[in-house]
């Protein structure tokens, strides 16, 4: 399992989990932006921090889908996979936070962004996602969502798709947005 921004590629990772698995990774890495972006206003991000929030989620997402391929081998290879998979989620974290405020540092270049507050919203995300995939999973199971899941199940595949679209989109129109010049803001106002 990866948590915060890395978690949300390998989730099959956590025990009755996996159905969920990569198609939600983008769509939960663009939930993580948005709980993390007061915090990263806070650390010192004071323009365009929605879009750079989303950057550097994807950037650790990828970075994430790169490390769980690589640290499963490794562990394969030295038969300890389970050893380091308990510590992990909590490695994982770590790693997303010095990823994200790495990159929100070279963003923002007139000041260092705050640890405290990266750590606060990324410690805080990655509660929030692994609280709705566990939720999601009990929903999946429950018989009082029995009808919403007759409901939804035809169509499931198209609101992954959608899902997963959508979310692609929006990274990169992130990208897009931050490379207009700094003079739109002000005809615009201030970039979210």
């Amino acid at each position: 399992m990866l948590l915060a921004n890395t978690i949300t590629a390998e989730m099959g990772l956590i025990p009755g989990l996996a159905m969920l698995g990569p198609a939600m990774g983008l769509p939960l890495s663009v939930l993580a932006a948005f709980i993390e972006r007061p915090f990263y206003s806070l650390a010192g991000v004071t323009r365009q921090t929605i879009w750079y929030s989303l950057q550097a989620n994807l950037i650790s997402l990828v970075i994430g889908w790169v490390l769980v391929f690589v640290v499963a081998g490794i562990t394969d290879a030295l038969r300890q996979t389970y050893a380091i998979f308990e510590v992990w989620p909590f490695l994982a974290v770590a790693i997303s936070i010095v990823i994200e405020r790495s990159y929100l540092n070279v963003k923002v270049r007139e000041r260092n962004v705050a640890w405290g507050w990266s750590i606060l919203g990324n410690a805080l995300s990655a509660g929030l996602c692994v609280g709705l995939l566990f939720y999601i999973t009990y929903a999946k199971d429950s018989p009082a969502y029995a009808s919403l899941r007759y409901a939804l199940t035809p169509i499931t595949p198209w609101l992954h798709l959608f899902a997963f679209i959508s979310s692609a989109a929006l990274f990169a129109y992130s990208f897009r947005r931050t490379r207009r010049p700094v003079a739109d803001e002000s005809i615009s106002g201030p970039a979210v």
